[in-house]
């Protein structure tokens, strides 16, 4: 599981769950019912990366997306977690 930091760490994840999968853009593409160039778009900031489709990348690499949301406020060893993940 990772900490969502910002879109450019999702892409990065989802490249490498790519990698793990031996998955070119264009398979990945054709499983999303989406063009080549409108993924690469995706994944290279040049659009942004939408929940829409993050939820339809999961599918395509039959991932499963989970959303944890996390009062911070309350939560006492938040920081604590954050420093051992940076490290």
């Amino acid at each position: 599981m990772i900490k969502y930091r910002d879109n450019d760490q999702l892409k990065a994840e989802i490249k490498a769950e790519m990698s793990r999968k031996g998955l070119k853009q264009k398979e990945l593409a054709n499983k999303m019912q989406i063009s080549a160039a409108n993924l690469s778009n995706i994944l290279v900031n040049k659009s942004s990366l939408t929940f829409t489709d993050v939820q339809r990348i999961c599918k395509a690499l039959d991932c499963t997306l989970y959303i944890n949301i996390v009062d911070n406020s309350t939560d006492t060893d938040q920081e604590e977690r954050e420093e051992r993940e940076e490290r």
